[in-house]
């Protein structure tokens, strides 16, 4: 039972810094970190500039509000793998922020306090980008395609405002059709509403769409 809760306690510590992030509670990074502990986001350069190691569990959590403060996100973390040495731990763990559709792995390091287990050192590495949508297909005689954040079907009458910067930015890379939908002749979308149910106008505008 020892091991096995100290791996779930060095587990919930990158959960933890999650929540940090996505409810804005910068304060709780002492609950997170040690005090000397030192985060490198040496993979966010481009964003940061120099200011990419913040030291001290407050200056830590100072730099997130810094950064992420005025940003809204969620973040899963999942297939974590810890190694334990006694007092000592280190895991690896995959990140997706959905919000802004950034991937990447986190390596942590962690000790065992009077507190508790807390990071001692955490590196956020291989940034990447989920892969954008397929092409926009032909459905009912509509280009459309899904909106990678939250699946939202966007047509050509979707107003593009009513999405995010992000997701706007995907429907515009995507929303062009090939040569051969374009020269498609495009098919009418009327449906003969008179006489039928709201149960069966419903089903028709699934159908269509």
């Amino acid at each position: 039972m020892g091991a096995a809760q100290d791996r779930l306690d060095v587990i919930e510590l990158i959960h933890r810094y999650a929540a940090m992030i996505d409810f804005k509670n910068y304060d709780e990074a002492d609950r997170v970190f040690t005090k000397d502990a030192v985060a490198n986001y040496e993979s966010m350069r481009a964003y940061v500039g120099d200011d990419c190691e913040p030291k001290g569990a407050k200056a830590i959590g100072e730099w997130l509000r810094k950064y992420t403060g005025t940003r809204v996100s969620m973040h899963y973390m999942h297939n974590h793998v810890v190694e334990l040495d006694g007092k000592r731990a280190k895991m690896r763990n995959y990140m997706h922020n959905t919000n802004s559709s950034i991937a990447g792995v986190y390596y942590t390091e962690a000790k065992r306090t009077k507190a508790g287990w807390r990071l001692t050192r955490l590196r956020r590495s291989r940034k990447g980008h989920l892969p954008l949508p397929r092409p926009p297909a032909r459905v009912a005689g509509t280009i459309w395609c899904r909106c990678p954040r939250n699946g939202a079907k966007l047509t050509r009458k979707t107003p593009i405002a009513a999405f995010s910067r992000s997701s706007r930015a995907c429907w515009e890379t995507s929303r062009t059709p090939s040569a051969a939908l374009t020269s498609a002749p495009r098919a009418s979308t009327t449906a003969p509403w008179s006489g039928r149910s709201a149960a069966a106008k419903r089903r028709s505008r699934f159908a269509a769409a």
